[in-house]
């Protein structure tokens, strides 16, 4: 690794602290020796797709990462578009992604979030004030935990609310009736298993009321013979 014609003087600064602290640098990787792989090489602000040395990098820590060895990603997996969740020509495939401050819409749009592995997000300070725009939302699994109603022993299907299906348009309407018979079916089977086991006990109690007059039929029979008999 040198410092190049094109190096800017904060990449020199960081390179002089890196060779003072004996951290080896080396040019042209091969990572196939290694267990666990850092990528730090871009940050959030990338626009453009990776050049060909880059994508050489990203490419030889995928190989190595089909190979077994572990990838932790800082910030967010190299190569990938923090604000759509894009691929620019290609991008690292992470088993775990630390991210700073808070979780980028690309982390969570795909195909951006199938890189990032398991998500973190770390608390670095970032300061937080009044006005900060706040214009995207996450709808997550505690947030409809928080509007489903819970059901009582004794409820029935209309006492927890009905369901409100927002899909499709005039022209594609196909997906819109896919849910609606989905539902139907749901119903139905629900209003099947219990018509079964309201026949069931019907037929139990039937089956009861059908001995205790065989018995009662018996019993009498038995009394007007011995009745006869003296």
């Amino acid at each position: 690794m040198n410092e190049g014609r094109h190096s800017t003087q904060e990449y020199r600064i960081q390179l002089n602290k890196i060779r003072n602290l004996g951290i080896q640098c080396i040019d042209d990787p091969d990572f196939s020796g290694y267990g666990v792989i850092v990528d730090a090489l871009f940050g959030n602000g990338l626009s453009g797709s990776l050049k060909e040395k880059a994508a050489c990098i990203v490419d030889n820590i995928n190989k190595a990462h089909s190979k077994g060895a572990y990838v932790t990603a800082v910030d967010i997996p190299s190569g990938i578009s923090a604000t759509s969740g894009m691929v620019l020509g290609c991008a690292v495939k992470a088993d775990t992604t630390v991210t700073f401050g808070y979780r980028k819409v690309g982390q969570l749009l795909y195909p951006g979030a199938a890189y990032c592995g398991n998500l973190i997000t770390a608390d670095i300070g970032f300061a937080e004030y009044k006005d900060m725009p706040r214009n995207k939302y996450v709808y997550e699994e505690s947030d409809a935990a928080k509007n489903i109603i819970k059901r009582k022993p004794d409820s029935n299907k209309g006492s927890c609310g009905k369901a409100l299906i927002i899909a499709g348009s005039k022209q594609y309407g196909g997906r819109k009736l896919k849910k609606l018979k989905s539902e139907k079916k749901d119903k139905a089977e629900t209003e099947g298993e219990l018509q079964n086991e309201n026949e069931n006990q019907n037929s139990e109690k039937n089956a009861d009321i059908s001995g205790q007059l065989d018995v009662s039929e018996t019993e009498k029979h038995s009394s007007d013979m011995e009745g006869g008999e003296k």
